[in-house]
């Protein structure tokens, strides 16, 4: 609503309509630049992928008394892997070494306690295995009693430390017969059997050397 006795020069409206167009663009783009630093600064996971994972297993368990009740308090546990549901072999050891095995202090609260296995930054030893066995057993000690019954065995978790089959295949360092994913042996040989076949495979020739045989295509 015009008060009496003003007037407008378009060209002052278009260029405060220019002015307030720009004004806001300005502001839009400020806030977007600022949401955007926010979100940098309170979303810690980048997209890069990791470089290698941690070798910790989460392990938890509840501790009660002889008539179910709940504990709470701080208690002291012996965590032992062994290669054997019943005596076997130690094979790692939280504090100490298999020759002798220390306890280490787990917090309790309403009988629940939860650690990682392997924890260094807890003075755990560090988890070396390399899983390649399927019969892994961890074994509890809680302060003077004897060891849990029966040991718990260590099955496939979130994080897998070493993966049995590639598409399927199995490893192999001597070849084979049938399809195998070929590795090298522990002086770095690297064995194949049968062919390596270059185009389509339909006319071939073989090329010997240091008894690895090349079955190359003939229009090559």
């Amino acid at each position: 609503m015009l008060l009496r006795g003003q007037h407008h020069n378009p060209k002052e409206t278009f260029i405060g309509f220019l002015a307030s167009a720009l004004f806001g663009l300005v502001l839009i783009f400020g806030m977007f630049s600022l949401t955007n630093l926010l979100l940098r600064i309170s979303w810690p996971f980048g997209t890069e992928a990791a470089t290698g994972i941690n070798k910790q297993i989460n392990y938890q368990g509840k501790l009660t008394d002889q008539s179910g009740n709940a504990l709470t308090g701080t208690y002291n546990m012996k965590f032992v892997i062994y290669d054997a549901a019943t005596a076997g072999n130690c094979l790692w050891t939280a504090r100490g070494s298999c020759g002798t095995i220390n306890a280490r202090g787990v917090s309790v609260t309403a009988g629940i306690f939860n650690i990682l296995l392997g924890d260094t930054g807890a003075g755990d030893n560090a988890l070396t295995l390399d899983f390649t066995s399927d019969t892994y057993y961890l074994g509890v000690t809680i302060e003077t009693d004897s060891e849990v019954s029966p040991r718990r065995r260590i099955g496939a978790a979130g994080y897998a430390f070493n993966a049995d089959t590639l598409d399927g295949l199995n490893t192999s360092n001597a070849g084979g017969s049938g399809a195998y994913v070929p590795v090298t042996d522990s002086s770095g040989n690297f064995t194949l059997t049968g062919y390596i076949y270059v185009g389509d495979g339909a006319t071939t020739s073989t090329i010997t050397k240091n008894s690895l045989k090349l079955a190359t295509d003939s229009s090559n």
